[in-house]
């Protein structure tokens, strides 16, 4: 039986690691910068041995494991994909270069203010995978997208989608500003 990786051990990393564990799912774990236990520790030789590889936003898209997986067919997906797989709420995505979490929390408060329930998650710190016990309770969840999250997914289905706005940021990261525009813009491929 063949394992997943959790590319990227930060706290979307953990999210992903809780998700697995409470589906009995077996899974390996590689962070450039953190120690990894043994036990869960992830040799590249093995790519083959991989079946699903969830990457955490940080990650660089040219990062040697994503290129391997690409190579061997691997499936690359998100928590927010991985999500969207099992989730039967509307969602609203936000993303936009300053200004999200501010317009997110002020959106939740509106939104809860006059009775459609509403929870946030994604960029804001939360992985929308810790709210699956709420979400016969929802109306809508609201997730916050970096352009990171946004370079990585391939799926997720939008009920509404906002940009705040786009300046030159993280060009580091994306290497051009057009790839940065690009990656905040890609929000409306999924915009249902």
């Amino acid at each position: 039986m063949k394992s997943s990786l959790i590319l990227g051990y930060g706290s979307t990393g953990q999210c992903v690691e809780q998700y697995l564990i409470s589906k009995h799912k077996k899974y390996l774990i590689y962070d450039d910068k953190k120690n990894i236990d043994e036990k869960f520790k992830f040799n590249l030789n093995n790519i083959n041995n991989i079946e699903t590889i969830f990457v955490s936003p940080g990650i660089k898209k040219d990062h040697k494991i994503l290129k391997m997986a690409s190579s061997n067919g691997i499936k690359i997906m998100t928590d927010i994909e991985l999500f969207s797989e099992i989730n039967n709420v509307k969602i609203i995505g936000v993303t936009g270069t300053n200004g999200k979490t501010t317009f997110v929390t002020l959106l939740d408060r509106i939104l809860n203010k006059y009775d459609i329930k509403t929870k946030l998650a994604g960029n804001i710190g939360k992985s929308p995978l810790n709210l699956m016990s709420d979400l016969s309770d929802l109306d809508y969840l609201i997730l916050e997208l970096s352009s990171f999250q946004l370079t990585h997914l391939s799926k997720l289905d939008l009920e509404i989608s906002i940009v705040l706005n786009i300046y030159q940021d993280h060009i580091d990261w994306h290497e051009t500003f057009e790839e940065y525009i690009f990656s905040k813009l890609k929000i409306f491929n999924f915009t249902t």
